[in-house]
């Protein structure tokens, strides 16, 4: 996925699904944040997986500060 936007009046949170047709290990994630300005930025993540699309489970969750540099996740 290249990018990702939503409209500025559209208030959090925001979701983003990704369907995977296989089942696949993921170990981590990472997040490049925009370097031209701070807007959009993501200030909390929730990281969840499903097996059935129906049924999650968080993996993952935390803040990350106001900054340019790419975000790490590790699973």
């Amino acid at each position: 996925m290249r990018g990702w936007v939503t409209k500025r009046a559209t208030p959090p949170p925001h979701d983003l699904t990704i369907e995977l047709k296989t089942p696949v290990t993921i170990k981590g994630f990472i997040e490049t944040p925009r370097t031209d300005c701070d807007h959009g930025r993501i200030a909390q993540y929730r990281i969840c997986v499903s097996d059935d699309g129906r049924t999650w489970r968080v993996v993952a969750e935390g803040d990350w500060p106001n900054s340019d540099k790419p975000q790490r996740v590790f699973l």
